[in-house]
């Protein structure tokens, strides 16, 4: 038996050791390049839009099938910006680093101002996938806030699958004074019937833009709404709610997870074209956890925690 630990640590707090770590799990086991991300001509966006482009343009190393890098100094300027809410939780199984998790939180002013948790990374060693410590990374986070809304954007569909089963809600509250309060339905996590499928995609076309538009954090701010939901005059990718990051990630993982996801739930958010993600932003459900606090840490902040025992 091995214990699993999972830290949250206050983004102004991360040292940089840390990240130098979180890179290195990064860069070994997120994911490899697309055959498009070195062909002669491909556009990318201004260099202050994507994490992703950074590691282009200072590595100059772009070759396909070789695995996307980055150091511990771009996370902290993608994902820990100093103007901003971060947090950076990590989950060590014995002695083994085997995945971490960054958010941003900030306040999304419409009539009444909402509190908003965008997942910005999230990553599991794949030595240890499937055994419960993406969830336990997402639960850490929820626990940084009583946040309304959460978010991410994810060429791989399991996490959005995840942020769904954990912190979304069946209905829709109707943001804004001139609306009624919809019905909201908390879903039992457990239960076999909750499932990506019962997304609320009409949400996401109302307030996508707005939401995103006030984030800190560049790649999200400036991504571009893609897909038949926010272009229905043109269907032609396939593609229903997602964003065009030119993130040119190779799909071969992401759509083997598309199709497990599949084989029990209608996916809605579309096919995945070529320098695009998934998009997914969720009401909360604003279910209790119980996060257990170290007797130094009284705001709940730098919490540490076991999770279950891995054998």
């Amino acid at each position: 038996h091995q214990r699993v630990l999972f830290e949250t640590i206050p983004g102004d707090q991360v040292a940089g050791g840390m990240l130098d770590e979180a890179a290195k799990l990064f860069s070994e086991h997120y994911g490899i390049w697309s055959q498009q991300s070195h062909k002669p001509g491909t556009k990318y966006p201004d260099t202050k839009t994507s994490l992703f482009l950074h590691v282009i343009i200072s590595d100059l190393r772009l070759t396909y099938r070789q695995r996307i890098k980055i150091s511990g100094r771009r996370l902290r300027e993608q994902h820990l910006p100093e103007y901003a809410t971060t947090f950076y939780v990590r989950v060590t199984v014995g002695d083994c680093y085997a995945g971490h998790a960054f958010a941003c939180h900030w306040k999304y002013n419409d009539d009444d101002e909402k509190t908003i948790c965008w997942v910005t990374q999230l990553v599991v060693h794949r030595n240890y996938r499937e055994k419960g410590l993406a969830s336990g990374l997402l639960n850490a986070l929820r626990a940084t806030a009583d946040a309304d809304l959460y978010g991410i954007i994810s060429s791989n569909p399991f996490p959005a699958s995840q942020l769904r089963r954990y912190f979304g809600v069946s209905a829709i509250v109707s943001f804004g004074s001139n609306h009624k309060r919809d019905h909201i339905q908390n879903d039992d996590p457990d239960d076999p019937k909750v499932g990506i499928e019962r997304v609320s995609l009409e949400f996401m076309r109302d307030h996508a833009k707005e939401i995103m538009e006030t984030s800190p954090i560049p790649y999200v701010r400036e991504a571009r709404l893609r897909g038949s939901l926010f272009e229905p005059e043109d269907d032609s990718t396939g593609l229903i709610c997602g964003v065009d990051t030119n993130f040119f990630i190779d799909h071969t993982a992401p759509l083997r997870n598309l199709r497990s996801i599949q084989r029990d739930w209608k996916w809605p958010l579309g096919q995945l074209p070529e320098g695009h993600e998934y998009l997914l932003i969720l009401p909360s459900k604003h279910r209790l956890f119980k996060s257990y606090r170290r007797p130094d840490s009284p705001s709940g902040l730098g919490a540490s925690f076991l999770g279950s025992v891995v054998c």
